[in-house]
């Protein structure tokens, strides 16, 4: 498996509009309903389910860097999407830095667009 089998440049928001961690998942989620990659009927469920796996602990793993996820019998493929914050999220994160995705955020996107184009 690929990045590319998981992630397309339609699953990445290169401007986040959320200020906290809860419309992050949101936003994402959205993203992947959007994409085909889950089913609008199952997105409450599958907000609901990465949401209590963040509260159990924080996925601001620091550095800028937040990776909410969770495990669901409503997904049969890894399915993800990648967001980026110019203004930065709330995320809780180990270093009490707001997470925006990655401190090279560009090259990290170029890596990931380069990846689905081969």
């Amino acid at each position: 498996m690929d990045l590319a089998d998981i992630l397309t440049k339609e699953q990445i928001i290169t401007d986040l509009q959320a200020t906290n961690r809860w419309e992050a998942i949101d936003e994402l989620i959205n993203n992947l309903v959007a994409t085909g990659r889950i089913k609008s009927e199952h997105h409450d469920a599958i907000a609901a389910v990465v949401k209590k796996r963040e509260s159990s602990m924080s996925t601001g793993i620091g550095f800028g860097i937040g990776i909410p996820h969770a495990s669901t019998d409503l997904i049969y493929d890894v399915v993800g999407a990648l967001g980026r914050s110019k203004k930065g999220v709330n995320f809780d994160a180990l270093d009490n830095q707001p997470v925006s995705l990655a401190p090279d955020a560009d090259a990290m996107l170029k890596a990931i667009r380069d990846t689905g184009n081969k």
